[in-house]
């Protein structure tokens, strides 16, 4: 880390303790607090080279947001490494009270997904064929 980077950083940190947010107590799901929402747009097949990537973008939002939404309008998982992944992070949100949402998976992916146990909630973008528009995922 370079020394103004450090510098900064120990200069915001004098000025916002970390855990508090200007004064203001942490605050999540848990908390009553606000709902932060992440969402991920992944584009073609999502294979098992992609699950490191996936991970340490679904674990970082996992742990910071309320709710991730996986659009997966563009995209197939047909990997078991992959729906593990997801899997996780699903769980790691619900662990919170917080919810992964599947937008637009195909029946693919949707069984994918299923097979691998990720609890996981499943939407079908307006206008969609004739699915019932949520369907929660309990593998």
């Amino acid at each position: 880390m370079s020394a103004v980077v450090a510098d900064r950083r120990t200069n915001v940190e004098k000025a916002v303790p970390p855990g508090s947010a200007a004064g203001c107590p942490p605050a999540g799901v848990e908390s009553g607090g606000a709902w932060l929402t992440a969402s991920i747009r992944p584009v073609g097949q999502i294979c098992r080279c992609d699950a490191d990537r996936l991970a340490i973008m679904l674990d970082a939002l996992a742990g910071a947001s309320s709710v991730v939404v996986l659009d997966l309008q563009a995209a197939r998982i047909e990997s078991a490494r992959v729906a593990r992944v997801v899997g996780r992070a699903a769980a790691l949100l619900d662990e919170r009270d917080g919810c992964l949402l599947c937008v637009g998976a195909d029946d693919t992916t949707r069984a994918c997904l299923e097979r691998a146990g990720a609890v996981v909630a499943f939407v079908d973008p307006l206008g969609a064929g004739a699915r019932a528009p949520l369907q929660i995922g309990v593998g």
